[in-house]
């Protein structure tokens, strides 16, 4: 049965970096399994700091990509980002966001909100109220997938496992080097493990208990 999400973030699809390419392929891919997709969010702007041609940062839009329908609210753009104009950035999203955000609570009733949790370009997680505010209406808190959080509509039930498996493609990744080195290890017998026999107590004999890695030079 096709269920109602919500996300809710300042980066989404089109943008081809960072957060606002992860946010956007879990709605596409979210409204191609079915869902209905409800996402509220800023023109693309990152990582140019500039709102991409076609889109305006002075006012409210709304269309529909890759089935979700996108909400795109005005915010404050800096051309040179800096602590104070960061937070100005922030700010200016949150308050233009708000009553689309309420409206859509009320209309579209989701049953999964994901919302960006964490301060752009830093695993820094926002202390923005959102879950305080969320939980203390009865939503539960689901995961955190190392840049959003997932909340479940009260009497919302996800199918069994939905949320079992690490949702973060980057969760127990392998880096490059490590599978480099990989290549350049061998495994031989571990001779070289002793153990104390019938000749006295100083006198040991080697086992072989299984095999050890040694690095190739």
């Amino acid at each position: 049965m096709p269920k109602r999400v919500v996300i809710y973030g300042m980066n989404y699809a089109p943008e081809f970096a960072g957060v606002g390419r992860y946010t956007g392929e879990i709605g596409s891919h979210l409204a191609a399994l079915g869902h209905k997709v409800c996402v509220v969010t800023t023109p693309p702007h990152y990582p140019g700091w500039v709102a991409r041609p076609g889109h305006s940062a002075a006012r409210w839009t709304k269309e529909t990509l890759h089935g979700a329908k996108v909400y795109r609210c005005p915010l404050y753009v800096p051309a040179r980002p800096s602590g104070k104009k960061r937070i100005l950035h922030l700010a200016s999203f949150a308050l233009s966001s708000l009553p689309v955000a309420l409206w859509q609570a009320l209309v579209f009733r989701p049953q999964v909100v994901m919302i960006e949790a964490t301060v752009p370009e830093t695993p820094i997680r926002r202390q923005d109220g959102c879950r305080d505010l969320l939980t203390g209406m009865g939503w539960r808190h689901a995961w955190f997938d190392g840049l959003n959080d997932w909340y479940l509509a009260p009497n919302f039930e996800p199918p069994n496992g939905a949320f079992d498996a690490p949702p973060n493609i980057f969760d127990h990744y392998v880096t490059r080097r490590t599978v480099e080195a990989a290549k350049s290890i061998i495994m031989v017998p571990s001779f070289f493990r002793t153990r104390p026999d019938s000749n006295g107590p100083n006198h040991r004999t080697p086992v072989v208990a299984g095999t050890v890695p040694v690095m190739t030079p």
